[in-house]
């Protein structure tokens, strides 16, 4: 006659007993919960960091651009010729596409409290004489980690909008 094996109720704490003293998988368990959150961690600050040196590039296109008019002979003349200058001192991961945008205009004084937003985009007025020139440069950033798509909040086109401006008095002639 066979011995009868115990009921599962009665066999279900002797395996509990037995899987609770195997300490086999322990680290791969951890390991798959740590990994998730690590990798976020590492893409959002590969992320910050290509978006803290664009933001330095498009600084620098925007100085580039402004102080170009201090002489007239170095002054671009057409919209094509400033973008094409801010364009030759960005750094390889910016494209000047149509997320790059220029606007380069004139204003007799500075004011005391900027404008909250930036209206009328691309224009291109260089001015003459001690006028100021003001120029903007925007860049609509799409990310180059998928981490920027994690908070995008369901829209897959949605992007942020890096800014520089720089602003320069033109120099008169003697």
């Amino acid at each position: 006659m066979k011995p009868r094996r115990p009921a599962p109720a009665a066999r279900m704490p002797a395996a509990m007993a037995r899987m609770a003293g195997d300490r086999r998988g322990v680290a791969a368990v951890e390991f798959a919960l740590v990994l998730g959150p690590f990798l976020l961690l590492l893409l959002s600050m590969l992320e910050l960091g290509f978006i803290l040196i664009a933001d330095i590039s498009l600084h620098h296109a925007a100085m580039i651009v402004a102080r170009s008019y201090r002489d007239a002979e170095t002054a671009p003349k057409t919209y094509a010729e400033a973008r094409a200058l801010a364009c030759a001192d960005m750094v390889a991961f910016l494209a000047c596409d149509r997320r790059f945008t220029i606007d380069l205009r004139t204003v007799d004084r500075m004011p005391q409290h900027p404008p909250r937003r930036m209206t009328g985009l691309n224009r291109f007025t260089t001015g003459a004489g001690s006028d100021i020139v003001v120029v903007r440069i925007s860049y609509d950033w799409q990310g180059l980690t998928p981490v920027n798509h994690l908070i995008d909040r369901g829209d897959p086109f949605a992007g942020r909008l890096i800014a520089a401006s720089f602003a320069r008095r033109h120099e008169t002639e003697p």
